[in-house]
């Protein structure tokens, strides 16, 4: 009876671990099937936030006018990353081809095309040039640059605005990864259009006929966050036009003290096509002077025949200490070299610029 007893005993005592380790093992399935429905952001993809309101990868027709939100990630659903790149493209006329020069005249450069060697640059946010427009929206749309978002995908991350210009054409504007960088908003407002006088050079022509305009970027709460200015100055590579972009540049760096004190940020960088071909042009010199480094000092050609014409400038703080030029041209657009006529043909006159920032905690 005794021995009974005991086995019975056992019995019981294993009956109740088997009950315990199978609720243990439900448990634990519970949480590992609910763990990514509860990450924040949602989609445990770093895309986070971005699905609402996100119109940026709808056509322009689908656009709802004057739609400017852009939906803020949280910290905790943004890879962590240690730098992040910004670059800079002039795409020849892009979405309206028959102004496109030479051999390359009325043709159009494929979006998915462009899309890669954007993702082959790794940049988060690029300073667009020679963008027309192709719906009378407010703001601004593209269809290409709908076609581009599409291709770099997914669905709703990447994000662009356009600005105006004096003439009505080649106008400029940002595109960024919303899951890299968050576009911030000041006084309401998602860009600032520098201040410069609308008035005529001393050469007769007018003075920045395609207007500065700036805009903050954050890589997350309490990260590093800077303010980048995009560029599109007087082009021609004649004498007097140098003496044109020194004025430019004058007016401009005349108002960089009016731009920080705008986005509360010192952090700034100028970049953009700015014709200069040479590091030695007067214009470069007043950046210089303002206290900004130029990244393409020793002009490492960006134009496909003509020289050195778009360029990276940076402050002295230490996001910037590393930073280098860089440039994707037809050597490494693709997988294989392609001959500069190629690049041309295929995607612009101006190679595509980059640098990269270092990510730190936010210091002002």
């Amino acid at each position: 009876m005794r021995r009974t007893g005991k086995a019975s005993d056992l019995s019981k005592r294993a009956g109740a671990t088997m009950t315990l380790l199978a609720a243990v093992v439900l448990l634990i399935w519970a949480v590992v099937q609910g763990g990514p429905s509860g990450a924040v952001g949602g989609g445990g993809t770093g895309q986070g936030g971005a699905a609402a309101g996100a119109d940026v990868g709808r056509s322009a027709s689908e656009q709802p006018a004057g739609d400017r939100v852009v939906p803020e990630l949280s910290g905790a659903s943004r890879e962590q990353k240690s730098s992040v790149r910004i670059a800079s493209w002039n795409i020849e006329w892009l979405g309206n081809p028959d102004e496109r020069s030479g051999a390359s005249r009325g043709v159009a450069q494929d979006p998915s095309r462009l899309a890669e060697a954007i993702r082959r640059s790794q940049a988060s946010v690029l300073a667009l040039q020679e963008i027309s427009p192709t719906a009378s929206v407010d703001p601004p749309r593209s269809r290409e640059l709908d076609a581009i978002v599409r291709a770099l995908g997914p669905a709703d991350r990447w994000r662009y605005v356009l600005f105006p210009s004096r003439s009505g054409d080649q106008f400029t504007g940002f595109l960024w990864d919303s899951a890299r960088l968050d576009a911030v908003e000041e006084a309401g407002e998602l860009a600032w259009r520098v201040p410069v006088p609308a008035r005529r050079s001393s050469q007769g022509s007018g003075l920045w006929v395609r207007p500065p305009y700036a805009m903050k970027f954050s890589a997350g709460t309490g990260r590093t966050d800077f303010v980048l200015i995009n560029v599109h100055m007087k082009a021609d590579y004649r004498g007097d036009f140098a003496v044109q972009r020194d004025e430019e540049a004058s007016t401009l760096a005349s108002l960089l003290a009016d731009v920080r004190r705008v986005f509360q940020d010192a952090d700034i960088a100028i970049l953009g096509d700015t014709n200069m071909v040479s590091a030695t042009e007067p214009a470069g010199e007043r950046w210089r002077r303002a206290g900004l480094r130029d990244l393409n000092d020793r002009s490492v050609p960006t134009h496909w025949r003509e020289g050195a014409m778009d360029r990276i400038f940076v402050g002295d703080q230490p996001e910037f200490a590393s930073s280098t030029f860089k440039v994707i041209d037809h050597t490494s657009v693709q997988s294989s070299p392609i001959t500069p006529s190629e690049f041309k043909h295929q995607y612009s006159d101006h190679f595509l610029v980059w640098t990269t920032i270092e990510l730190r905690a936010d210091d002002d």
